[in-house]
């Protein structure tokens, strides 16, 4: 998503919820590593108290931060398309302050979108039969393709077998009644 159609998508989000789930990841995340720090710091008090070197404790703690930042890339990120998903904002909806973009249209439009589709619906009616045809006609020739597909497998030691002569021709008047 391009940020300018993200940054439309926050503003949108906020106007309607109060907040954009951009804003409800970066808290998350903030709170998480906020959470995170303070067990770490927890650790290190622990750890002060039994007289570990500071230089080595400080790099250790770090080092936990760290791969607790890189272990929780993935999950945060899920966390960040889950919120996406749920706030975001249908394209139908539109705010209050944008109902002027809106297109309206007139009831001459109105009926000549409903007699469009009522003259697609009697097209749809009138090609039905030929479809269903078609599809007969698939099964025709999958049928008799199968046939003699498992007919030769089963029978492929035999050098020439009278079933599989003139398989050629038949196939290929089958499959030209299908596609005509």
């Amino acid at each position: 998503m391009l940020e300018e159609d993200r940054l439309r998508d926050d503003e949108y989000e906020k106007q309607y919820y109060g907040f954009s789930s951009t804003e409800l990841y970066e808290d998350f995340k903030e709170q998480t590593s906020q959470a995170v720090k303070m067990a770490l710091t927890e650790i290190e008090t622990a750890l002060e108290a039994a007289k570990y070197d500071k230089v080595l404790r400080e790099q250790k703690i770090a080092e936990f931060y760290a791969a607790y930042m890189e272990s929780a890339k993935i999950p945060l990120h899920k966390f960040k398309n889950e919120a996406r998903k749920i706030f975001a904002i249908p394209k139908n909806v539109v705010l209050e302050e944008d109902q002027h973009k809106i297109e309206h249209f007139s009831d001459e439009d109105i009926i000549k979108l409903k007699t469009e589709v009522t003259e697609l619906e009697k097209e749809l009616l009138r090609n039905l039969p030929k479809s269903i045809e078609v599809d007969e006609n698939h099964k025709k020739v999958m049928d008799f393709y199968e046939d003699h597909v498992q007919y030769y497998f089963s029978n492929e030691n035999e050098t020439e077998t009278p079933h599989l002569k003139g398989i050629e021709s038949d196939f290929i008047k089958t499959t030209d009644d299908y596609f005509k």
